[in-house]
């Protein structure tokens, strides 16, 4: 039920004003495609620098470093052309909001943690124990 309603916001959303249902999905992409490139960028970091990955059922062996790179130019490839507009000529009816949202958002996150974050975060696990 969660689902459908959620998708019956984003569609009349839509209906009401597709300059914000395009910056929304594209607010999506980019946030999904940020957290990729964060992931896939220290597994990079950490592999180049030829530190032990922790032990995993499964891995892409010798592949691994290759595949990784070339995620990391496809994320940001994609997240670059994301943050196109939709038309040409650029108005504000069809200008894409998505850039400035996603830099806002990372404005008061980074605001937050600067303030409180820093001072209560605790680090994941490094190794879990099966």
């Amino acid at each position: 039920m969660f689902t459908w309603a959620f998708t019956v916001l984003l569609c009349i959303i839509k209906v009401g004003s597709a300059t914000a249902f395009n910056a929304i999905i594209s607010l999506q992409l980019l946030a999904l495609l940020s957290t990729y490139a964060i992931s896939i960028g220290c597994l990079i970091y950490k592999r180049s620098g030829h530190e032990p990955m922790p032990r995993s059922l499964w891995s892409m062996g010798k592949w691994g470093l290759p595949i990784n790179c070339i995620a990391l130019v496809y994320c940001i490839f994609v997240m670059i052309f994301c943050c196109f507009p939709s038309a040409v000529p650029v108005t504000t009816l069809n200008f894409n909001w998505a850039p400035v949202m996603f830099t806002g958002v990372l404005a008061i996150a980074g605001g937050y943690y600067a303030v409180y974050g820093r001072h209560s975060y605790e680090g994941p696990v490094t190794y879990v124990v099966r």
